[in-house]
């Protein structure tokens, strides 16, 4: 998934399969869309030509990039995603970690390996 490069606010899709480039309208996408990657994969459902519906993986896994700030309680940190989106995250938490997102909350949920 990358954003169309037509000043459109919609997003380009490529078919796993056939390759061919599919115009997701960014209705369709909405608070996920700053959440999606370029190379992720996602699901989606064509009707005569058009997508009309997209399903996300379960997991969104991102990396950490930068610690943005700690909390003078040494209990938690604000971090920067890969996507540029920065969060509330664990003091564990250190650049380089891949972290979890919970895709309705988008909040961090755990760390991964």
């Amino acid at each position: 998934m990358q954003r169309g490069s037509d000043g459109s606010d919609d997003w380009l899709a490529c078919g796993l399969y056939d390759w061919q480039d599919n115009a997701v309208p960014a209705s369709l996408i909405g608070d996920i869309g700053e959440w999606l990657t370029e190379g992720m994969q996602i699901e989606f459902e064509i009707y005569e030509g058009k997508v009309i519906d997209i399903q996300v993986p379960d997991d969104i896994i991102l990396e950490v990039t930068e610690i943005v700030s700690k909390k003078d309680s040494g209990k938690d940190a604000l971090v920067q995603l890969e996507n540029g989106v920065n969060r509330q995250a664990p003091a564990y938490i250190k650049v380089g970690d891949k972290v979890q997102i919970n895709k309705k909350t988008f909040e961090i949920q755990k760390r991964v390996d």
